[in-house]
């Protein structure tokens, strides 16, 4: 559970939030299962935390960072996390329709059977993200950095990825009915023969 402390404070506002990270450089956050539904995160500091099971649904987490935060679970359908930093974060199972991603960077974040459904992903940086076996359905990926992306399984029907780079992506098994690909950079890509459905 949630350190109810923590929680508190965090609620006040970012700036609150980063005079008590100042006063406390060494504690750990603890925000496991907190309800943040509509919070006002926007910049918010939560590098490391704890956010599994968070109700974030409808968090603005705009500019927040959030690298290698524990967010398996977390709802965060329709957060707007534009310009998040969520480098190596740990979002498996997450649940992120309908969520702004736009340029958000998520470098070897963990995705793995996340929901993404709808979700607007453009100009994000994907680079090395693992997203085996997410749903993918309806994304907007355009001009999204995908090099070397882990695509295995992925549902990716009606996914645009308008001028997006997908060198060395791995696509095996990844169903891509009705998928766009204007000016997507494919160079490379590993097994997109293995792929389900054509473009």
């Amino acid at each position: 559970m949630a350190d109810q402390g923590q929680l508190e404070i965090l609620r006040r506002g970012t700036a609150a939030w980063i005079a008590w990270l100042e006063e406390h450089p060494t504690t750990k956050v603890d925000l496991r299962g907190a309800n943040l539904q509509g919070a006002s995160l926007r910049g918010a500091y939560l590098h490391e935390s704890n956010l599994q099971g968070a109700n974030l649904q409808g968090a603005n987490l705009s500019g927040a960072l959030l690298l290698r935060t524990d967010l398996r679970g977390a709802d965060l359908r329709g957060a707007n996390l534009q310009g998040a930093s969520l480098q190596r974060a740990d979002l498996r199972r997450a649940k992120l329709q309908g969520a702004n991603l736009q340029q958000a960077m998520l470098h070897r974040a963990d995705l793995r059977g996340a929901d993404l459904q709808q979700a607007d992903l453009a100009k994000a940086d994907l680079a090395k993200a693992n997203f085996q076996g997410a749903n993918l359905q309806q994304v907007t990926l355009s001009k999204a950095n995908l090099i070397r992306a882990d695509l295995r399984e992925a549902k990716l029907m009606g996914a645009k990825f308008e001028g997006a780079t997908l060198r060395d992506a791995d696509l095996r098994r990844a169903i891509l009915y009705g998928a766009t690909v204007t000016q997507a950079q494919l160079a490379q890509a590993e097994s997109l023969e293995d792929a389900i459905g054509p473009w």
